[in-house]
């Protein structure tokens, strides 16, 4: 019933149920509820179609096949390009953030670096990644918030994904790195507004990188 359902097909007769109905619910809980033999399904979904949940199909299958998890899902940001599949690649980046090895997280960080903000939006693109990957996995969302602090394209980030670096960072050592003011002066400052509109962002990612080069002292 479960595989009918993410195939696309009725998976009980009932007419009020809409042919799919519950796939997404299944394909975001396929380690609990399905099987590793249900991966080749799950990548054959993963085609294009109509009304296919592609991106979730090629994490499903990531899932079920962790030590695969960089094969299936390093290739499949090939599939989501355009610009208003943001969500499909964030949600790509998490997961291999989450499951990958080194070269798969590198991989996912040179997705959230790559992903171009959109003015106005919020929640979205990297601030996306970055809350998704805390909400899955906090211990990972360290590691990976530490080595987006040491990448020299850190300077590249706007306000809101440093926002959420800078508060996780504060969090972690104990002690304050931004002034409250500034905090409250961020709040509703979107990505795509670099430091013209927001005049404490070099000072942050300043303290984000120096912050990071000690502990590793």
């Amino acid at each position: 019933m479960r595989l009918d359902s993410i195939a696309g097909n009725p998976a009980i007769d009932d007419p009020d149920l809409r042919r799919g109905s519950g796939s997404d619910y299944f394909l975001d809980q396929a380690a609990d509820l399905l099987l590793p033999t249900d991966v080749d399904l799950l990548l054959k979904q993963a085609a294009p179609g109509p009304g296919r949940e592609r991106s979730r199909c090629f994490i499903a299958a990531a899932e079920l096949a962790p030590t695969d998890a960089e094969k299936i899902l390093i290739p499949a940001f090939a599939h989501f390009t355009k610009p208003y599949l943001s969500d499909d690649r964030m949600r790509l980046a998490v997961a291999l953030a989450r499951l990958g090895a080194e070269p798969g997280i590198k991989a996912a960080i040179d997705g959230f670096f790559h992903e171009a903000p959109q003015p106005g939006a919020f929640g979205f693109g990297r601030e996306a990644f970055l809350d998704r990957l805390h909400a899955a996995d906090p211990v990972r969302f360290r590691k990976v918030a530490a080595m987006i602090a040491r990448d020299p394209r850190l300077p590249t980030l706007g306000p809101a994904s440093t926002r959420i670096l800078i508060l996780a960072a504060q969090g972690y050592l104990g002690r304050k790195l931004a002034y409250e003011e500034d905090l409250r002066k961020s709040d509703g400052i979107d990505e795509a507004q670099r430091d013209t509109q927001f005049e404490p962002l070099e000072r942050w990612q300043r303290l984000l990188h120096d912050s990071v080069q000690q502990s590793d002292r």
